[in-house]
């Protein structure tokens, strides 16, 4: 007998998710090789979902190591700029503001199925 359903090969039963990618800007120019997190707001303590972006922008969104997108809902933002090692001196800047990524105020909401999101981050 075959059974059909939302888990993966470790067994774990999956919750829905919608396939999230798109466009991420600052100032209107493509964000390479940036950090995109998706934190959904009704539940705090589920799995984030989590991309980077390519040399022209666009990213695309994992919620596990087997499954792609997002939980469906709304969820908080944040985009960062990712580091190959922490700074001793506490002296680097994160070339995006803070309203994008420790104190986020991107909110989207994530549908089933397909969703395109663009985000069109400003420097000011």
């Amino acid at each position: 007998m075959t059974s059909i359903g939302c888990g993966d090969s470790s067994g774990l039963v999956m919750p829905e998710t919608g396939q999230v990618e798109g466009i991420v800007t600052m100032d209107g120019a493509p964000l390479a090789n940036v950090s995109i997190i998706f934190q959904p707001q009704d539940d705090p303590n589920a799995r984030a979902s989590m991309g980077v972006s390519d040399e022209q922008g666009h990213y695309s969104l994992s919620y596990h190591t087997d499954k792609q997108g997002a939980l469906i809902g709304s969820h908080k933002v944040s985009v960062t700029t990712p580091t190959d090692a922490p700074d001793p001196s506490g002296q680097a800047k994160e070339p995006i503001p803070a309203k994008y990524n420790s104190k986020t105020e991107l909110v989207v909401e994530v549908t089933a199925g397909s969703n395109d999101i663009l985000l069109e981050l400003t420097s000011k």
